[in-house]
């Protein structure tokens, strides 16, 4: 009986391994300004007509105000959201220097201390401005095919913020199981 209690065991534990490998496979990463973003909550998106990808990857962070703030942990959140456009093969290499042929928006939040002050700044930097000799953006799909197909590629780029200050976003890489819109 022990034999067959340590064989089930043994058995959840790798199915459990596996479930858990199978998650982290999915992930999108790259670095704002140098400093690097690391997303598991992501999803990839595609048209049923295979004309329009929707990329997405979010992270909630708590951030600890101090120990007299009320409340003292708050969340914020940071993310990437990229649309393509395609007019024709979706492996290759897309690139925009607008939001109207590729919108990208990247969101972080920046932590300012001062003594026993802490501030939070949320950034939001995206192709929105009209300034397009500023921007840039590509993205490189190494693979595509039907849902549940494992999409990996590449993302780099250049956008501004709000204030019009400009971020440089490189060394993105992707894995995410395609899904079909609804």
């Amino acid at each position: 009986m022990n034999g067959c209690k340590s064989l089930l065991t043994a058995m959840i534990f790798v199915a459990a391994a596996n479930v858990s490998s199978a998650a982290q496979d999915q992930f999108i990463s790259y670095l704002v300004d140098g400093k690097k973003c690391s997303l598991t909550n992501v999803k990839l998106q595609s048209s049923q007509e295979g004309d329009f990808i929707h990329i997405e990857g979010t992270r909630t962070d708590k951030v600890d105000f101090g120990e007299g703030a009320m409340p003292r942990y708050r969340e914020t959140e940071v993310g990437i959201t990229i649309e393509v456009s395609l007019s024709g093969s979706a492996a290759g290499t897309h690139v925009a220097h607008s939001s109207d042929t590729m919108p990208v928006y990247v969101s972080w939040y920046e932590v300012k201390k001062d003594g026993s002050r802490t501030d939070v700044k949320n950034v939001l930097a995206s192709m929105d401005s009209g300034a397009e000799d500023l921007l840039e953006f590509s993205v490189t799909f190494e693979n595509f095919g039907p849902a549940g197909t494992l999409i990996k590629g590449s993302f780099s780029g250049k956008l501004l913020d709000e204030d019009e200050n400009p971020h440089r976003i490189s060394e993105g890489k992707f894995a995410i199981k395609r899904t079909d819109m609804d």
